[in-house]
């Protein structure tokens, strides 16, 4: 379950939108679609396809 939870970047992702999210970057998951998911951090919303999940570790 991704929605709720805080992780962590494993390895750099990529946005939908070719943003890229660091590796060691915290962020927090605040919600979930159909085809995508939104991560945020202090700063920005993101959002992922989900095969990009196995990029995340829950902390």
């Amino acid at each position: 379950m991704l929605i709720g939870n805080n992780f962590r970047v494993k390895e750099d992702l990529i946005t939908i939108y070719n943003e890229i999210i660091p590796k060691g970057e915290i962020v927090y998951c605040n919600g979930v679609g159909y085809e995508s998911f939104n991560l945020t951090d202090e700063n920005k919303n993101y959002v992922l396809e989900y095969k990009e999940a196995k990029k995340l570790e829950r902390i």
